[in-house]
């Protein structure tokens, strides 16, 4: 039996239920749902069937409980935007501000420059709000914000171009650091790149850890130094996405398969949130993530190289236009599942017992692969 590397005497299933009930205490908590806190019970039995030691389960618990008082006691639970707020009165901001004002300063066209501030910078402005609603109403919002992804792929270009002969991944690490810091800087320090920024500094203070191990300890620390993102969409969407992700790619080979299981389990974990934005699904969401995705992706390479040059400006303004009329042609298509029924007690329940659905999956992987 293969044995997982412990990382603060915790093993990847003892991490992830650490995490799961964190996650359960801080939301219940701060949205007064504290019947919620009873799916802790099946949480404490699946580390019992997992066959955690006493001490351990107790640590859990008990970190549980910390987490709990820091919720209740702390008036000022601190966030990525509280932070923001504080850094957007500084002269820090400068070079974002001088960046995004060239852009929309050098298109005629206000709604192309909107966009490209939106897809390079995630900046929102009132010009684009159609648009944005638009693309909120077809469920493929989290697609035009600079994630994990495309940040991963920026850096996967980079490793390509200036460090394909080297190998001593400390110095790597060192280079991603630096770049996660300019390139968060100029997103506003979005939760994404906080993600990415925790996750090198985690890989340089240890180049073997594995990725399982480097999301739990990233989600852990992120949750406890900013409490106030336990119920935001943008931890969900960098954190519980990023870890199933991570699990469904390693043991699905088929790519077709690959890419219905990642769809259908980012829509599973963004229902909530969908449901609360939008009171509404469309029934071809999981079709235009797969289609639009590759747009944005492209779009989001193109923008940052040539969206800058007045020479590519008629290029540019076709490129927005040209997606505008498709998204507009695919809202006439679009069938909804209306959710008004998902009100804010469902919501409450729905996370608690898919997470704890999660943990419980989790123990049954683990076991599989002897790795417990």
């Amino acid at each position: 039996m293969v044995k997982s590397k412990k990382i603060f005497f915790f093993n990847l299933i003892e991490l992830f239920i650490l995490l799961v009930g964190i996650w359960i205490v801080g939301f219940c908590l701060k949205n007064k749902f504290y019947i919620g806190l009873l799916s802790l019970v099946l949480v404490i039995l699946a580390l019992i069937l997992s066959k955690t030691k006493l001490y351990l389960v107790l640590l859990i618990c008990s970190l549980w409980l910390v987490f709990g008082l820091l919720i209740i006691f702390n008036p000022y639970l601190q966030s990525v935007t509280k932070i923001n707020i504080l850094l957007a009165k500084t002269p820090f901001y400068s070079l974002r501000n001088m960046a995004t004002s060239y852009i929309s300063n050098i298109y005629n066209n206000n709604s192309t420059s909107s966009y490209i501030n939106m897809l390079v910078f995630n900046l929102r402005d009132a010009t684009n709000n159609n648009f944005y609603n638009n693309i909120k109403n077809l469920s493929i919002v989290h697609l035009f914000v600079v994630s994990g992804l495309h940040i991963n792929l920026f850096g996967l270009i980079l490793h390509k171009l200036f460090f394909w002969k080297v190998k001593n991944k400390r110095l790597i690490s060192v280079f991603d650091l630096i770049f996660c810091l300019f390139y968060g800087y100029l997103l506003s320090f979005s939760i994404s790149v906080i993600r990415i920024i925790c996750n090198v500094l985690i890989r340089l203070i240890d180049p073997k850890i594995n990725l399982e191990h480097v999301n739990y300890i990233s989600a852990l620390l992120v949750i406890f130094l900013l409490p106030g993102e336990i119920s935001s969409y943008g931890y969900f969407m960098s954190y519980f996405c990023s870890i199933g992700v991570v699990h469904i790619y390693k043991n699905i080979k088929n790519k077709l398969i690959l890419t219905v299981l990642i769809n259908f389990y980012c829509i599973l974990v963004t229902l909530p949130f969908v449901a609360n934005m939008n009171h509404k699904i469309n029934i071809f969401a999981f079709f235009y993530n797969y289609m639009y995705s590759t747009i944005v992706i492209f779009h989001y390479f193109w923008f940052i190289l040539f969206g800058w040059w007045k020479p590519f400006i008629f290029i540019n303004n076709y490129l927005f236009n040209s997606l505008n009329s498709l998204v507009l042609m695919n809202l006439d298509l679009s069938i909804y599942i209306n959710l008004d029924f998902f009100n804010k007690n469902l919501q409450n329940l729905y996370w608690s017992f898919f997470l704890v659905f999660i943990g419980i999956f989790h123990i049954f992987y683990f076991k599989k692969k002897n790795i417990l």
